[in-house]
């Protein structure tokens, strides 16, 4: 699991890029998973 933390100010974007290098014996389809917290909520992605 990778972890990154960054803080934005109102009105501001974050943009990034993120190469994930998947093993070769992973089964397709497979679920990455997104969470981000702000204000006190948490908000999750499934890709």
């Amino acid at each position: 699991m990778k972890e990154k933390e960054f803080e934005l100010k109102r009105g501001e974007v974050h943009e990034e890029q993120e190469t994930i290098h998947v093993p070769e014996d992973t089964t397709f389809p497979t679920k990455v998973k997104l969470v981000l917290e702000a204000n006190g909520r948490t908000y999750d992605v499934h890709f």
